[in-house]
This record gives structure tokens, C-alpha cells and sequence, in this order.
């Protein structure tokens, strides 16, 4: 019978030398069988031994027997077998023949479809800790035409895999040459997963997965619309989005797929898109489960759609998974659990120095609120007086109460607050803070000790700012 191309077993290789123990128990024949020692020669037929040693049962030690024996018909194919598993299942148990399936780790998969059980042997002992283990032989044949059509087919699909393989390899680099990169990466996927399943053709294997990675690599993600706050009910006020480009002449990406997905946080997104023509990925964010501050998401190539077909733990797909991961970008959001209206004024009393207001003005931002661009510099006005569409103001206030020359070596301290009021006058926060702050200058340089203060109060204040929900 010509055996059937079928999946291969990837199988342990084991030691045939039996351990050392307190001598036999049990044989289950009066004497070792001479086929043990050396397999018998036939013109029909292909003979092999398969030996397990120190089992603890004697189901195990038959298993393992089987495997081993598969092993040697597997390399008189001139199939290259390694792995760390096995499958053997027992297909009839009168006439004693067994298929031999699962998954193997090399390039190549052939497999002989059955072999034929011819006789058995063990013995039973005991190891040095007494506990109870087994040793087993089994004989098995498989028809010398059967095995050597075998290979004739193995080396033929080879071949006819490598024509295959040539031509998707070759649109591959046209596609990327013509600016196509998805296709050229479809391309050398296709290429990949053909050579893997075929017999001898790892270099060819090896060959396209260090394509892929190339391709890979010069893929690149930049995030678009980052920092934006938004609330839980109506998501972000725009969509996030990452621009995919490629190569050094930072080529846009069409139909790249992307997917997006929360780090910290939760909410809905549609997280699988393509980019469109100009290379541009948008993702919608609608809303959020929760408000809070730490919001991160992430943009990332989406390896389901470009390497399906690709096994999960092939060695090949877990490089690429690398250089994804590697690519990827990462979105920060501010989120509040309400509906926001925030139109605000600030006014400022003291010494603030334009580049503290700046700061506290910029996490005031991201904390969401609206600013108008003029900043009060006192506090001499009424509330009446305020735009109508103000809704919030917000008190910077300082003073430099102390400010000593002791040496050339001023030190200020500085009593900074910041509050925030609604338009009627509620306060809805406040907080003050004291920083002390030393500055060298000829004969004492007051002016720059304070700002100094000011400057790592404006520190504080915005640490504040930025860990507050108002």
C-alpha cells in the first residue's frame, strides 16, 4: 500500500540504555527475543526496534517503544524529526497497526501512514528506589515499495514547493518595490507557510521569515491626536489615530491593518481599521466605563489578519510577534465621569513668572478645562463682570513672605495656592502649598531665590492639578 502524505509526529529522542536496577521480575517471554538485538532482514519488507526504558507503566513504556520506532521510520524516509511531543493512537487492536499523526518542528512533514506491529517484548523490574519500572521492545515493518514511494513523493513535493515558493517570493518583492507593502507582506506569508509544510525546505523557511522580519521592521507606527481628555459618556472628542508609513522615505501605508486596545482602562473602540491611502489609522473612541486619569491605549500592526495561517507557536511567528510589539505606540487620555462644561478664567495674584503659569495652565488643559487666553493678573474685579460663558475661576495666588541674605546665599520660601471656584462663588478646590528655595547671586539675589520658589511651587500645584478630578 503507498503510504499517505500526513502531519508528522514531533517526537522526544530518549537514551536506549537501560538503567541500572535490582534485576528482572518479570519477562513476559521465557528469553530475550534475538529481534531485539538486531532487527531480521527482509527483501519485502523494513525492519525496526523501538526501545523504552525505566517506565512506570507498561502502557508508557509501549507508547514510548512506538515512538521510538517511528523515529527510525521517519529517518529511513530521510525525514529530520525533533520536538517534545508525541502522538501515537492505536488504530485497531486486533490487527495491532497504528497511524502515527501530530506536529513537526522542522521544515519538513511527511509521514508514513502505517506500520505494521509484528511482535513485542518487556521485562519488568525495579529500580534503585524500589519503585516498580518497565522496559519494551516492539518490532515493527512497513513495505520497502511503500517507504521508498514515500520518499519519491517527498522529494517531488519538495520540488514542486520550491517552484511555488520562487514565484510568491518574486510578487512579493515586485509588490514592495511598487509601494504595496500588505500584499507584499500577504505575499511572503503565503511563501512561508507553503515551505513549512513541505519536506526539506528549511533554508527556503528561513529565507521568507527573514524577509517578513525586514519588512517588518521598517513598518512604522506614529500616533495622531494624543493627550485628548474626554468624558464617559461621548468618548474623545476626535479619533485616535496612527499614520503607517515605511522605509526611510517614510512611505504611506495603504490597507495596513491596526488594531487598538486598552492598557488601562476600558471602554468602546473600534479596534481593528485599516489605514486609508495617505496611511492613516483612526480609531473612534464612543466611551468609557469608568472616569479616571490614567487612560492608556495602545495601536499596534494586527498580527491576526497579516500572518494568518501562521501557527500560534511556530518560532517564525513568535520573532514577527516580537517586532510588532516592539512597533507598537501608546495613546494617554484624560476621562471624567460627567459631561463637562469648563469655559474658565484664571487670575493671578503674586509673583508667577510666565513659564510657572504656563505649566499650571497646561494641566489645567488636560484636566479639562476650557481657559480663556487672557490670564487676570489680580484679583481686582467682579464676578458679574466675567464673560457670560465663564463658568469657572481659577485663583493662582503666591507670596514670598521670607526672603534671607545669609552670605551671598538667599533663601526664599514661597506660600503658593491655587483655587477653583464656580461662577457663583462655590469653591470646588482648593490647595496651598510652601516651598523653600536657596539662589547665589552678587550680594544676594532675592528677585531669583523667589522665582525660583515660585517655580517649584508651580511644580507642586500642577502635581496637584494633574492627580485631581474637579
Amino acid at each position: 500500500m503507498r503510504p499517505l502524505l500526513a502531519a508528522l509526529t514531533a517526537l522526544c529522542l530518549f537514551a536506549p540504555a537501560l538503567p541500572s536496577r535490582g534485576g528482572v521480575l518479570y519477562r513476559s517471554d521465557s528469553t530475550r527475543p534475538s529481534w531485539t538485538a538486531k532487527p531480521p532482514l527482509s527483501e519485502a519488507y523494513y525492519s525496526f526496534v523501538g526501545l523504552s526504558s525505566g517506565e512506570q507503566t507498561l502502557e508508557a513504556a509501549r507508547k514510548k517503544a512506538l515512538q521510538d520506532a517511528s523515529i527510525q521510520v521517519m529517518s529511513q524516509a530521510g525525514v529530520e524529526i525533533s520536538g517534545n511531543s508525541s502522538s501515537i493512537e492505536q488504530e485497531n487492536d486486533k490487527l495491532d497497526t497504528y497511524h502515527i499523526s501530530g506536529q513537526v518542528d522542522t521544515k519538513s512533514k511527511g509521514a508514513i501512514q502505517e506500520m505494521q506491529v509484528e511482535d513485542s517484548y518487556y521485562e519488568e523490574g525495579q529500580n534503585p528506589s524500589g519503585n516498580r519500572v518497565y522496559d519494551y521492545w516492539i518490532l515493527v515493518q512497513v513495505p520497502r515499495t511503500a517507504l521508498n514511494e514515500e520518499v519519491v513523493h517527498l522529494k517531488k513535493q519538495a520540488s514542486d514547493s520550491e517552484l511555488k515558493y520562487q514565484a510568491l517570493m518574486k510578487k512579493a518583492r515586485e509588490s514592495e518595490a511598487a509601494g504595496e507593502i500588505r500584499r507584499a507582506c500577504e505575499q511572503a506569508v503565503k511563501a512561508l507557510i507553503l515551505v513549512k509544510s513541505s519536506f526539506g525546505t528549511d533554508a527556503l523557511a528561513q529565507e521568507a521569515a527573514a524577509y517578513l522580519k525586514t519588512l517588518f521592521s521598517e513598518v512604522t507606527l506614529d500616533p495622531v491626536n494624543d493627550n485628548q481628555v474626554g468624558s464617559v459618556k461621548t468618548g474623545l472628542p476626535q479619533p485616535l489615530s496612527v499614520s503607517v508609513a515605511y522605509g526611510e522615505k517614510a512611505l504611506a501605508v495603504n490597507e495596513w491593518p491596526v488594531k487598538y486596545g486598552f492598557v488601562v482602562g476600558d471602554g468602546r473602540l473600534n479596534g481593528h481599521v485599516f489605514s486609508d491611502g495617505k496611511g492613516q489609522a483612526p480609531c473612534t473612541v464612543s466611551a468609557f466605563n469608568a472616569g479616571g486619569k490614567a487612560i492608556h491605549l495602545t495601536a499596534q500592526t494586527d498580527d491576526s489578519i497579516l500572518l494568518a495561517g501562521l501557527p500560534d507557536q511556530d518560532p517564525a511567528r513568535q520573532e514577527l510577534l516580537d517586532v510588532i510589539a516592539h512597533k507598537a505606540v501608546t495613546f494617554n487620555a484624560s476621562v471624567y465621569s460627567e459631561e463637562r462644561r469648563q469655559p474658565c478664567q484664571m487670575v493671578v495674584t503674586g509673583i508667577w513668572p510666565d513659564r510657572a503659569v504656563a505649566q499650571v495652565r497646561t494641566a489645567l488643559i488636560q484636566n479639562g478645562f476650557k481657559l480663556e487666553p487672557q490670564t487676570l493678573k489680580n484679583d481686582d474685579y467682579y464676578l458679574q463682570d466675567l464673560d457670560p460663558d465663564v463658568d469657572y475661576v481659577v485663583f493662582l495666588r503666591s507670596e514670598v513672605p521670607q526672603s534671607d541674605d545669609m552670605d551671598g546665599l538667599v533663601v526664599a520660601v514661597c506660600r503658593a495656592s491655587i483655587e477653583v471656584q464656580q461662577r457663583d462663588g462655590k469653591v470646588i478646590a482648593q490647595s496651598t502649598f510652601n516651598y523653600s528655595c536657596s539662589a547665589k547671586g552678587g550680594g544676594g539675589d532675592h528677585h531669583a531665590a523667589e522665582e525660583k520658589s515660585v517655580d517649584n511651587a508651580a511644580d507642586l500645584i500642577t502635581k496637584y492639578v494633574e492627580g485631581s478630578s474637579f
